[in-house]
C-alpha cells in the first residue's frame, strides 16, 4: 500500500482513538464540510484493511464531491483533514492537561470580566483534594501563572498592599532553578556523547546561592540539583549519588511520573559509567534500578518497550546472576516490542539466557535454525552458538560454524575494520582451543600468549580464559 502522508498519520492512531476522531470531525462546531469527513473514512478503512490507495480521481468520486475532478481542490480537502487531526490532537492533549485547563478556564473568565465564576474556579483548584500535584516544574510553573492571575483578579488594583508578589517570585525562583538544573544535566549527558566542551551560565553562581539558601529549592530543584552534581563532581560523585537515592527514596512517590523517568535515566547512566570504569558494585545499583522502573510503570515508552532497553535490562540480571528473572521479564515485556522486531529479539534473548542457565540444547533449540534479520544479531547469534558447541564438545559443529562465519565476515564488507578483527580473532582462538588436548601445557601456554597479544575479540574474554583454565586441570 502506499503510504501517502494522511495514512501515515492515521495509522499511529488507536482503533478507538480513530472512533473519538470521526466523532470530532462529524461535529458541526469543528467542521461543517462533508467531504472531509468522507476522505477520513475512506483513508482510515485502507490504513484498517491495508488496501491500496486508489487514484486521487476515483477518490473524489468516492466522497461524492461536487463537480467533475478538480486536484486543487482536492489537495485543499486532503490539507484541511490534515489540520483538523491536527487540532483533534491538540485538543486533546488540552483536555487531558488539568493544569492548562484549569488555568485558561480563569484566564478567560477573568479577560470576560465573569466575576460570578471566578471565585469557584479558583476555590476549586485550591480545594486540598485537588492539590495532590507531583513533584515537576510544569507544576511550579502552573503556581505562577495561578498566582499572576490571582494577582490581576485580587490585587492589581490595590497599590497599598504587598499582595501576593513575593509567593510569585519565590515560585519563579524555584522554577528557573529547577530548570536550569534540569537542563544542565541533559546538556551535560548530551555534551558527553558528541565530547564537546560547553559553558552553561551562571551555574556555578547558582550552586553557591543555593548552598547557601537551600529553601530556593523545590523538592523538584533539589533532586536535579544532585543529578547535576554526580555528573560534574569527580571527586565526591558517589556520594551526591548516594544522597539522591535516599531522596528518591523518601521523595520519589510524589514526584511526576515523566520527570522520575527522566532522573532515573541520568542514575542508569552514571551506573553505567562506573560498571564501565570496573566499580563492578554498580551492576547491583544498576539492576535496582531497571526493577524501580518495572514497579513505578515507567519501563514502557507510549506502551512500547524499546530494544536497547529490552537488551540492557535483560543482560544486566544475566550479568547479576538472576537468569530466572531474566527470563520471565524476556518472555513478559518481548510483547511490548515493535511487531517487526519482537520474534527476532525474544528468540536473541532467550539464546543468550538459556546459555547463562546452561540449558545448552534448549539454546540451539531457539536460535540456530532461526536467520535473523540485523547483521550484527546475527553475528552475535553466531557468538552464543559457538559457545554452545564447545561447551557441548560438539567440535564438528562447532569447526563448521567457524568457516561458515570466516565466509559470512568475508561476504559483509559493510562491517568496520576493528569488528571484522574482532571476529577473526574469535575464529583464530577457537579453532586454537578446540585442537589442544587436556593437560598439554606448551599449546595450553601458546594459546594464552596468543589471547593477551589479542587486542579485541568478540566474545566475553572471561569465557575464553575460563575454557583454558579447565584445560589445565
Amino acid at each position: 500500500m502506499k503510504k501517502t502522508k494522511l495514512i501515515q498519520v492515521l495509522e499511529i492512531f488507536e482503533y478507538k482513538e480513530l472512533r473519538k476522531l470521526r466523532k470530532f470531525l462529524n461535529s458541526p462546531y469543528f467542521n461543517t464540510n462533508t467531504q472531509i469527513l468522507s476522505l477520513f473514512d475512506y483513508y482510515s478503512r485502507l490504513e484498517l484493511n491495508n488496501a491500496a490507495v486508489e487514484d486521487n480521481s476515483k477518490i473524489w468520486g468516492i466522497i461524492k464531491a461536487k463537480g467533475p475532478f478538480n486536484e486543487v481542490r482536492f489537495r485543499k480537502y486532503q490539507s484541511d483533514l490534515t489540520k483538523l487531526i491536527v487540532r483533534f490532537i491538540a485538543n486533546e492533549d488540552f483536555q487531558s492537561d488539568k493544569f492548562a485547563f484549569d488555568l485558561h478556564s480563569i484566564r478567560a473568565v477573568r479577560k470576560k470580566n465573569i466575576k460570578p465564576l471566578l471565585n469557584g474556579l479558583i476555590k476549586n483548584i485550591e480545594d486540598p483534594k485537588q492539590k495532590k500535584h507531583k513533584y515537576s516544574p510544569d507544576f511550579l510553573l502552573f503556581k505562577i501563572q495561578l498566582e499572576k492571575e490571582r494577582y490581576l483578579i485580587e490585587h492589581r488594583g490595590n497599590r497599598t498592599e504587598t499582595s501576593n508578589l513575593p509567593t510569585i517570585l519565590n515560585n519563579l525562583d524555584q522554577y528557573y532553578f529547577s530548570e536550569k538544573f534540569k537542563f544542565a544535566t541533559d546538556l551535560n549527558s548530551r555534551t558527553k556523547l558528541v565530547k564537546r566542551e560547553t559553558n552553561i551560565t551562571l551555574i556555578n553562581e547558582i550552586l553557591s546561592l543555593v548552598n547557601e539558601s537551600p529553601e530556593l529549592l523545590s523538592p523538584i530543584g533539589q533532586i536535579y540539583r544532585l543529578v547535576y552534581l554526580t555528573q560534574v563532581s569527580n571527586n565526591e560523585d558517589i556520594n551526591f549519588y548516594s544522597e539522591l537515592e535516599n531522596l528518591l527514596t523518601k521523595e520519589g512517590n510524589k514526584i511526576d511520573k515523566a520527570e522520575v523517568n527522566s532522573i532515573y535515566t541520568s542514575l542508569i547512566n552514571f551506573c553505567i559509567g562506573k560498571i564501565n570504569n570496573g566499580q563492578q558494585e554498580f551492576l547491583q545499583k544498576l539492576f535496582s534500578i531497571y526493577k524501580s522502573l518495572i514497579a513505578l510503570d515507567l519501563i514502557l515508552e507510549n506502551n512500547k518497550m524499546t530494544r536497547v532497553k529490552y537488551r540492557n535490562i535483560t543482560v544486566t540480571a544475566l550479568r547479576q546472576g538472576e537468569s530466572d528473572w531474566a527470563e520471565k521479564f524476556a518472555i513478559e515485556y518481548g510483547e511490548f516490542l515493535p511487531k517487526k522486531i519482537k520474534e527476532n529479539q525474544l528468540r536473541f534473548q532467550l539464546g543468550l539466557i538459556y546459555f547463562y542457565k546452561k540449558e545448552f540444547h534448549k539454546v540451539i533449540e531457539v536460535i540456530r535454525d532461526y536467520e535473523f534479520r540485523d547483521l550484527f544479531d546475527n553475528l552475535k547469534t553466531k557468538v552464543t552458538l559457538i559457545q554452545t558447541y564447545f561447551e557441548l564438545n560438539e567440535y564438528d559443529a562447532l569447526d563448521s560454524l567457524l568457516r561458515s562465519l570466516r565466509t559470512y565476515i568475508t561476504r559483509h564488507k559493510e562491517l568496520d575494520s576493528g569488528r571484522r578483527s574482532n571476529y577473526k580473532n574469535l575464529i583464530k582462538i577457537m579453532s586454537q582451543l578446540i585442537q589442544i588436548i587436556p593437560g598439554d601445557k606448551k599449546k595450553i601456554n601458546k594459546i594464552k600468549t596468543t589471547l593477551s597479544e589479542m587486542k579485541g575479540i568478540a566474545v566475553n574474554r572471561t569465557w575464553i580464559e575460563e575454557k583454558i583454565a579447565e584445560l589445565e586441570k
